[in-house]
């Protein structure tokens, strides 16, 4: 289904697609899926067509300020990002060349309330950059810039336990399963795995928020030599975990609904559990500076 969703660009396309499926073998669901993705496509094409019109270009702002991300992976998730806030838009009769604070304001509220806090610190913080970086090149001032943001480091995370990681394993495809490895074992963002390229004695070096990371796997890790992962696709390894997650805290076989970074931080505590050495963890995280590890480990009700 998700292959299919991806063809659709109009009402039209998303016509043809349930002709090409057989309507006659899909759930409601999966029709009303279909035509919510097409008028929401519908919806983004005629901003930017408007906006284009009126003098300002955002398709190509867009582009232009997702080259200002190093990150793929964080080009990618802005893009999505900006995609959801020009939507909500649309759907609010809000011009987004011009957004006024309230607008930002209650987008904020929208996210926080439909959404994880970390995926709406994610959505906020994009639309916020985005129109941080338009305001230089046009006479528009960031209707984001008094949006409160909560601190990422804020809320005490909830860790999985192995047995909680081994069980979402058992129901998610074995192709994803040294991916997941690879985060639980080393403590890999999802992001910098298909840049990974591991050497033959198992040493490392990927790229994560735009910076090198380099080290070794531990022995319990064994990845073939070359780009093990540059055919996977995160977001799909991410909405898998997701989904298997919430049907297991359903079914009351696990404690929480967890996301794939909760792997990272089941890493992190395991690995400063070893030594307690806040120098030694920051190193293996990759983190810039010592002082995020601290606030890192606080947060995971560690410290």
């Amino acid at each position: 289904m998700t292959k299919e969703l991806s063809k659709i660009i109009d009402i039209e396309s998303a016509l043809k697609v349930l002709n090409d499926l057989k309507i006659k073998n899909l759930e409601p669901e999966q029709i009303k899926k279909l035509f919510e993705k097409a008028a929401e496509k519908k919806a983004i094409n005629e901003i930017l067509s408007s906006a284009k019109i009126s003098g300002i270009d955002i398709n190509k702002e867009i582009d232009d300020f997702l080259k200002t991300r190093k990150s793929k992976y964080t080009q990618r998730t802005y893009s999505n990002s900006i995609k959801k806030w020009l939507f909500y838009c649309h759907k609010n009769l809000i011009d987004p060349r011009n957004p006024g604070s309230k607008d930002a304001d209650l987008y904020a509220s929208y996210c926080r309330e439909k959404q994880t806090a970390s995926t709406a610190n994610i959505n906020i913080n994009a639309v916020s950059s985005f129109y941080t970086f338009i305001q230089k090149h046009h006479k528009i001032s960031s209707p984001f810039i008094r949006v409160e943001r909560s601190n990422k480091f804020t809320n005490v995370k909830n860790i999985p336990t192995q047995l909680e990681i081994d069980t979402i394993k058992s129901i998610i495809s074995e192709k994803y399963h040294s991916a997941i490895d690879a985060m639980t074992l080393r403590g890999f963002r999802i992001g910098s795995l298909t840049q990974l390229q591991v050497k033959s004695d198992q040493t490392f070096l990927t790229y994560s928020k735009g910076k090198v990371w380099t080290g070794r796997l531990p022995d319990c890790l064994i990845l073939p030599s070359g780009i093990p992962f540059d055919h996977i696709i995160p977001g799909s390894i991410q909405k898998a975990f997701q989904r298997a997650s919430k049907a297991l805290q359903k079914a009351g076989r696990i404690e929480h609904v967890y996301s794939v970074h909760d792997l990272r931080h089941f890493y992190a505590c395991n690995e400063y559990k070893k030594s307690n050495d806040l120098y030694r963890l920051k190193i293996m995280l990759n983190h810039d500076n010592i002082n995020t590890t601290i606030q890192y480990l606080k947060s995971l009700n560690i410290l």
